[in-house]
């Protein structure tokens, strides 16, 4: 199966209305507070939009053309000023998952943060997320802390 790669078409609102909906469904899969409505949906969406051409945003696509997983990662200083990328997002269609796809798009993310001469590739994931915990591993991720929650009762 040929598996194709390109930019996100930013200015193609039906592309990006596509990416926020999947996108917004990663969360609510680890985070039982997490809900997905139109709201949420709307608001990944105007995240979303704030990408520009020099960001790093690519889809895989499957051979009928359908968006089957995506990689999203911007420029940020720093408070040591140091410029470092962030990750917003990876996904994967599961029917297309243990195919290399994301480890394409993680190795063309990092390809793009050596352009760009950035210090580091830094990511936040779910504690529960155990997958994508041993990917990043794998790729050479270390963990540098723990964000942890209390609710208020």
């Amino acid at each position: 199966m040929e598996i194709s790669y390109r930019s996100v078409d930013l200015n193609n609102l039906k592309e990006m209305e596509e990416i926020a909906a999947i996108d917004m469904t990663i969360p609510a899969k680890f985070d039982s507070f997490f809900t997905v409505n139109k709201k949420t949906i709307s608001e990944r969406l105007d995240q979303l939009l704030k990408f520009k051409n020099d960001d790093f945003f690519e889809v895989a696509l499957s051979p009928s053309g359908k968006i089957i997983a995506y990689h999203a990662l911007t420029q940020f200083k720093t408070p040591h000023g140091l410029m470092a990328a962030d990750v917003h997002t990876l996904w994967v269609d599961p029917e297309f998952r243990l195919k290399g796809i994301a480890r394409t798009l993680k190795a063309k993310g990092e390809a793009w943060a050596k352009a760009h001469k950035l210090h580091h590739i830094s990511t936040f994931v779910s504690a529960k997320n155990t997958k994508m915990l041993s990917i990043n591993e794998k790729n050479g991720f270390e963990l540098i802390g723990h964000k942890m929650r209390k609710l208020i009762k």
